[in-house]
Parts: structure tokens; C-alpha cells; sequence
């Protein structure tokens, strides 16, 4: 298969090449500078020794040769160090094993004009990539790649969607000018490398010149030296990477040209639209099993229940389906993005899937009658592979004495948990980025009653999607008024814009912002009304304030300790510090004060029956812990670290307990709501 580059493809490559001669033209003259200098400074050594040959002048003179010679590692080190790819958490398959998938990968491979993978992974990730170990030497000398495919992307896809998936990652190497590419990426190694890979090293010259203060300030010229060659280097990896990620955006495309020749538009677009739902399935499977985890169980199967989850996803957003595979469509995810505010990403690695699709779309490929088997038919032995794979991620996690769920009972167990960590569907989302009227006390108007289905129809929620996008793009150009950015140009609503307008968009924008919220305002008064004479006519009144009190009450406590923790982080900066003991006995008389307020706050936490009920014995214990915690951070010189530990573990959770809160108290509100409602009057 050979499929013609874009012009777009060939300017960046043709940027990239550029980029790539600066970048050893640069980098050749820097190693000549370095070796110069290192040529000097040994040549230096020597003549001190040969002048006046004594014990001090020794030393001397070597602290200046090796000062020398540390300069040449440096500017080699690149060339030993290798890139090799983490394959914790995958397991590698065979053809042995799975004959049906190499099949494929093998016919795909042919297809594309590319070499099959040297080996093939598994794991239970939603994604598929190539990788490989890299070296400066695979600059020269050709590395075969091995193939990723995260069996949660297996289980949301069909036989054709994995086809094209795994064509889109052979076809990153089906070009020869995809080489650009690899040669980039080694480039951009080599100067990472010695920019932001020298801790080791720079401690191991530290560790070595402690011996004697003639080798410190000599092996001190080295490092400045260094600095100044890392300078350049930053600039030149700045250049460097913006055109290879410019380059990286039109390889997608040009992959997804590659997958889409093989499978047809239509396969690659489904493929591509379903990606976020089957992510969004599979994590909330991840945390409904992290869930049962902290209650000392477990189950056998993570992608038995990923594909219930991923239909039941699929039903919620009353999507189609095509088998059992839910059909995403461009409007669907549309509808959530109402940004008129673009800002090119240059520093963004692949393009967006609005940009893919709309590319894909262009080449307009049918094949006639999509495969929709299931992928897993791939591969053999399913419940074992799966199985094994969800072990795997079990091995990540301490405690092996788990309770097993029987399977039958899992999805019910899933429906349960999912319940009692979203909002009521009926409210069709309203709630889910925006809580209740904070301060009905302050409402005087009295509303004509609306519906149930009048206050949270779709018109309304339009309303809070164009407010929620609004308030972003408002923000978004707030930062573009900022100087400390590289971004030029931005386009607003189809126009075209340099960063030093954005400020002038800013009134406009706020006054369109201030209308939306007013509207949004007076809409939520209407709600609170309805549930006002609700309560009343159902004699719910005492049981609806009361809920609608203490979801005020959380919101009041959640502003109150983030204010608190706030201030327990700025008093504990001087612990970045290398500071003297009696500064630091200063901070932490200090500390003791502010620690004093932000226990009391904890204990009127610790006080509410929600927290009771809401948080677990494990959190509670380490607020306990915190609060009943009276020993010093510091015993003569050293610190002590079981008191330090306490306090930044409570000063990590609180954030957590206050959103528990808030979200608990917001749900109890507004499921008693709706079941206020059901009741007949």
C-alpha cells in the first residue's frame, strides 16, 4: 500500500529536517567548543604540574583535568544511555497462543509495507500503541517495534475497529519519511538527556569533590560550563519539539489515512467516536473495583463486567447500537462543546478527534458489510486471558485476603455502586456541574409553578452548556492577557485575533456571561420554588429544610476548610528550605497557632452525622490521629518523621472529606426530591 503524503505532511517533515540540521550543526559546534575547552583546561594541569610539582599542586591540577574530562562525558553520556519501554503491568502473547490475532497482525503488516511487531504485548488498557527501546544507535541502525493492545479497548470494539486500529499504529512506519519522525524523537532523547537527565551525575561529581576544596572549585568550572551549554540546548529542544509535535499531528492523519484504506470510513469514525464512552466505562469499572478493594473484596473479571458497563452507558445516553456496541455520534459530543473560542495547541501531540474524523470523513471510503464480531474472537481461550489480566492488576494492590463476588451478582453489586455516585438521571444532568440555590433565604419573588419536566428540559440545559462553555472561554482569554505564554494568535467566534486583543473581548464576554448567569439564577430560584410547595403538599417540609440546611452547611464548611488547609500549606513552606535550627524552632511556634484553628475545624467536621456516615474508618482514623497528635515535628537536630507523616496525610485527605461531603449532602438533597415527587399528593 502506498498512500500519497499530504502537502501538509511534507511541509512539516520538511520543518522537521530543518530543525534536525540546526540541532547537530548546533550540537557539533558545541561538542568542538567542549572539547576545546577540556583540550585547555588538561593541557593547563599538566603545565601547572610540570612548574611546580607538589602535593597541593597536584590535587589542583587534577581537579582542572577532571574538570576537562567530566565536560567530554557530559557531552557523550547521550550516546550510552538507552530509552528502554516499562512493560509493568503487560503480558507478553504468542502466536502459539493466539493464532487467530498474529493472523492478522501478520496480513495487516503485509498490507501496510511495514515489519511485524518483534514481540506482542497485553494489558487491560484502553489503548494500542508501538513501541520500542531507543538509542542514539537506532538513529543508524533500524529497531524493530513491539506492539501494545490493552484487551478494554478489545472488549469496546469490533473485528474491523481492531483491524483498523492496529493498521493506524503500522502505518506510523509505512512511509519512508516517517523515519522523520524517529529521527526527531532521538534527537529531542539526546537533548533531554543532558538538559534534564543529570541528577546522578551532578551528585556523583558532588559526591567526588567533597575529598578536598581545590577539586570543589575546580570541578565548579565544569558545571558552569555546563549550565551555559544547557542553555543553548533549551533553546534548541524548544524548536526542536514544536516542529517534530506539528510533524506528530500530521502522522496521526496519516495513519488514519493508512487504517482507513484498509476498513472503510465508517468503521475508523465509529471506532473513534466510541473511544471516550469505552473509557469512560472502563474507569468506572477501575473505581467500583478500588471501591470494593476498601471493602475487602474483589472480582474475577474486569472485562466481563467492562462490556455490561459499556452497553448500560450506552442505554443511560439512549444511544443506538450496531450488536452490542454503542453508537456515538458527532452531535452527541457536540452538544458539550459549545467553546467559540480556538486556540491551535502546538504543543499538542495529536490532533483532535473532531479534526481526525472530519480528515477520515474527506476520504470517504465504504467497504461493503462491516464485520461487527466481536474482537475478542481473536483471541483464544477469552475467560482465561481475561482472567489472568485481571490478576494482574490485583497484583498491584497489598492485600490478598479478598472476598470474592460471585459473578452473577457483580453487575447488580456495579448498579448499586453507580447509584450512589451520580445524580438522579431524571434531573437529565443539570446537577452534575452545578449544585442547588446556595442562599434561599434570599429569595423574595414568587414564581408561577412550573413542571418537573419544564425545569430540567433540554432547552435548560442548553442554557447551563452555553453558560459552563462561556465561563471557560471567558477564562481561557484571561490567560491570554497574559504575558508568560507562547501563544500568538487565537481565533474567536471565526475571527482571527493576536493575543494582545483578547482583552478587548474580555467586557463583552463578561457582560454575555453576567446575562446567562442572571438567567441561570432565576431559573434556580423557579426550582427551589417548586420544591418548596412540593415539600408542603406532600408534608415533607421539616425533612426537605433540614436535608437543604445541611447541604448549605457542607458547602459553607468546604469553602471554610479550604480557606484552613490554605493556610497550613503557606506556614509549612519554610520546610523547603535549608534552614538554621533556631529559624526553624521560629516556624514552628508558628505552626502551633495555625495548627490550633485548623484542629477546632476538624473536630466540627468530625462532629457531623454525615461525616459519621458518609466517611470511612480508614480516613477517620488518620483525622483522629491528627487531631489527638501532640508530639513534636523536630527532637534535637533531627525531625521526626512518624509527626510529620500525620500531619501532611490529614493535610492530603481534607480536600477529599470536604468534597465527600458536599457531594453526599447534594445527593441526599436531590434524591429525596425526586422521591418527594413520586409521591402521590
Amino acid at each position: 500500500m502506498n498512500i500519497e503524503v499530504s502537502s501538509s505532511f511534507k511541509a512539516q517533515a520538511k520543518k522537521a529536517i530543518w530543525a534536525i540540521v540546526l540541532f547537530f550543526v548546533s550540537f557539533l559546534l558545541l561538542i568542538i567548543v567542549g572539547l576545546a575547552i577540556a583540550a585547555l583546561l588538561i593541557y593547563l594541569a599538566v603545565q601547572i604540574v610540570k612548574h611546580t610539582p607538589n602535593f597541593t599542586t597536584l590535587i589542583l591540577a587534577f581537579g582542572i583535568a577532571s574538570s576537562g574530562v567530566i565536560l567530554v562525558v557530559f557531552l557523550f553520556k547521550f550516546i550510552f544511555q538507552k530509552s528502554v519501554s516499562n512493560t509493568d503491568g503487560m503480558r507478553e502473547i504468542t502466536k502459539a497462543q493466539h493464532p487467530k490475532l498474529f493472523q492478522v497482525i501478520e496480513e495487516l503488516a503485509a498490507q501496510v509495507a511495514t515489519d511485524v511487531p518483534k514481540k506482542v504485548f497485553i494489558t487491560d488498557q484502553v489503548n494500542a500503541s508501538v513501541f520500542y527501546n531507543s538509542s542514539f544507535w537506532s538513529m543508524l541502525f533500524p529497531v524493530r517495534k513491539n506492539l501494545m493492545i490493552g484487551y478494554a479497548l478489545v472488549n469496546a470494539s469490533t473485528k474491523d475497529e481492531l483491524k483498523g486500529i492496529l493498521a493506524h499504529e503500522f502505518g506510523h512506519f509505512s512511509q519512508r519519511s516517517m523515519k522523520v519522525g524517529s529521527y526527531v524523537y532521538n534527537c529531542n532523547r539526546v537533548i533531554y538527556s543532558l538538559v534534564y537527565e543529570n541528577n546522578s551525575f551532578e551528585n556523583s561529581i558532588e559526591k567526588f569533590s567533597n575529598g578536598h576544596i581545590f577539586l570543589k572549585v575546580t570541578f565548579l568550572i565544569s558545571i558552569v560550563i555546563m549550565r551555559g551549554f544547557q542553555w543553548v540546548l533549551k533553546k534548541l529542544y524548544n524548536i526542536l519539539n514544536i516542529s517534530y509535535l506539528s510533524l506528530s499531528r500530521e502522522m496521526e492523519f496519516h495513519a488514519d489515512a493508512v487504517a482507513t484504506h484498509i476498513v472503510g470510513s465508517d468503521t475508523m469514525i465509529d471506532s473513534l467516536l466510541r473511544m471516550d464512552l469505552a473509557d469512560k466505562s472502563y474507569n468506572s469499572v477501575i473505581e467500583f473495583v478500588n471501591e470494593q478493594y476498601a471493602e475487602k473484596k474483589k472480582i474475577s473479571n474486569l472485562f466481563s463486567l467492562q462490556k455490561d458497563v459499556l452497553q448500560f452507558f450506552g442505554e443511560l445516553n439512549n444511544l443506538k447500537f450496531k450488536g452490542r456496541y454503542p453508537l456515538v455520534t458527532i452531535e452527541e459530543i457536540d452538544q458539550y462543546q459549545k467553546s467559540r473560542l480556538i486556540i491551535k495547541d502546538q504543543w499538542a501531540s495529536h490532533p483532535t478527534t473532531g479534526e481526525r474524523i472530519k480528515k477520515i470523513k474527506t476520504l470517504n471510503i465504504k467497504k461493503e458489510n462491516p464485520n461487527i464480531v466481536e474482537a475478542n474472537v481473536l483471541f483464544d481461550n477469552t475467560t482465561i486471558l481475561e482472567e489472568k489480566l485481571t490478576d494482574l492488576f490485583y497484583n498491584d494492590l497489598e492485600d490478598s485476603s479478598l472476598e470474592q463476588i460471585n459473578l452473577n451478582e457483580v453487575f447488580n453489586a456495579y448498579k448499586a455502586y453507580y447509584k450512589t455516585v451520580t445524580f438522579n438521571k431524571e434531573y437529565n444532568g443539570y446537577y452534575n456541574y452545578k449544585n442547588p440555590i446556595l442562599e434561599p433565604s434570599q429569595i423574595s419573588e414568587v414564581y408561577p409553578l412550573l413542571t418537573f419536566e419544564e425545569l430540567f428540559s433540554d432547552e435548560v440545559m442548553e442554557l447551563v452548556n452555553s453558560y459552563n462553555a462561556l465561563s471557560s472561554d471567558f477564562n481561557d482569554l484571561k490567560f491570554l492577557t497574559v504575558e508568560d505564554h507562547v501563544i500568538k494568535t487565537f481565533d474567536f467566534d471565526g475571527v482571527k485575533y493576536k493575543k494582545n486583543q483578547a482583552g478587548h473581548l474580555l467586557e463583552g464576554l463578561n457582560k454575555e456571561k453576567e446575562v446567562l448567569e442572571a438567567k441561570i439564577q432565576v431559573h434556580d430560584e423557579k426550582i427551589y420554588h417548586f420544591f418548596l410547595q412540593q415539600a408542603k403538599l406532600n408534608d415533607a417540609l421539616p425533612k426537605w429544610q433540614k436535608l437543604y440546611d445541611i447541604y448549605v452547611y457542607c458547602d459553607k464548611l468546604y469553602d471554610l476548610g479550604f480557606e484552613e488547609t490554605q493556610k497550613l500549606e503557606k506556614q509549612l513552606e519554610f520546610l523547603q528550605h535549608d534552614l538554621n535550627l533556631d529559624v526553624i524552632y521560629k516556624h514552628l511556634k508558628d505552626l502551633k497557632n495555625i495548627e490550633e484553628v485548623y484542629k477546632k475545624h476538624l473536630k466540627v467536621v468530625e462532629e457531623l452525622p454525615l461525616y459519621q456516615e458518609a466517611i470511612n474508618d480508614d480516613l477517620k482514623e488518620i483525622v483522629t490521629a491528627y487531631i489527638n497528635h501532640n508530639s513534636l515535628y523536630i527532637k534535637g537536630n533531627t525531625w521526626n518523621d512518624d509527626s510529620l507523616n500525620t500531619l501532611f496525610s490529614c493535610l492530603r485527605l481534607l480536600p477529599h472529606i470536604h468534597s465527600r461531603l458536599m457531594f453526599v449532602s447534594k445527593k441526599q438533597l436531590l434524591d429525596f426530591q425526586i422521591d418527594m415527587i413520586k409521591v402521590p399528593v
